[in-house]
């Protein structure tokens, strides 16, 4: 008989740091091919107008927005974690926190772990010792999961049927503990001066204050999940 092993890691083969602005939130090919591999929130989404760590205009792209499939039924609980950590984060004032983001093709080599038999067709007693104990500390892990690690580590995409989709996403809230201080304060100044004489929305800056920045980076991520 078999007895289902620990999960394959999947590779991941993209990661994205969302922070939902769009002002030098673009990696060009030529930075890609210099060996940065974080992608930014232009990158996830090319369906904004933005500029790229130059300053030069990234022009929105026609159609809808890109989305995290996760199911109508996880949407709430999902938003209510993210809203919950923003939360905490503005009340100790704290900005510049991003959404972690990294995707992964679902596995196609799902193995199991075969139990070995003698010549007289028994079933191998260390083999089976050794399947049992390894079903039983991975079962103990799943249940030790939080609702958004249970596939493969992370959460599997569902589209509106609820059905499973083959892609894997791993997501978490980093932030450096960047506190709206004084400094964070002259450059917000300064840049929204800059924007202002450009014309252009001040709030698309990243240095806003930490109340600012989070409904920003609420909406951002509410306007990209589904």
């Amino acid at each position: 008989f078999h007895v289902p092993g620990p999960e394959p890691r999947p590779k991941i083969m993209q990661k994205f740091d969302l922070k939902g602005s769009l002002l030098k939130r673009y990696v060009t090919d030529e930075e890609r091919n210099a060996g940065v591999s974080v992608l930014k929130d232009l990158n996830f989404c090319q369906h904004h107008n933005g500029t790229d760590n130059k300053g030069n205009t990234i022009k929105a792209l026609h159609g809808p927005c890109r989305k995290l499939r996760i199911g109508k039924l996880r949407w709430s609980s999902f938003v209510a974690n993210i809203m919950n950590d923003v939360d905490f984060l503005r009340a100790h004032n704290i900005m510049d926190y991003s959404l972690l983001l990294g995707t992964a093709p679902v596995p196609t080599d799902l193995k199991e772990v075969q139990l070995r038999r003698s010549s007289n067709g028994r079933i191998d007693a260390e083999a089976a010792a050794t399947a049992a104990a390894e079903a039983a500390v991975y079962h103990l892990k799943k249940e030790c999961q939080t609702e958004w690690q249970r596939d493969f580590g992370g959460l599997r995409a569902r589209n509106d049927d609820e059905e499973e989709e083959n892609v894997i996403y791993y997501m978490g809230i980093v932030d450096i503990l960047q506190e709206f201080n004084m400094k964070k304060r002259l450059e917000s100044a300064y840049k929204t001066r800059v924007q202002v004489l450009a014309g252009k929305d001040p709030t698309l800056i990243s240095a806003v204050d930490s109340s600012v920045y989070a409904q920003r980076f609420v909406n951002f991520m509410t306007d990209h999940i589904r």
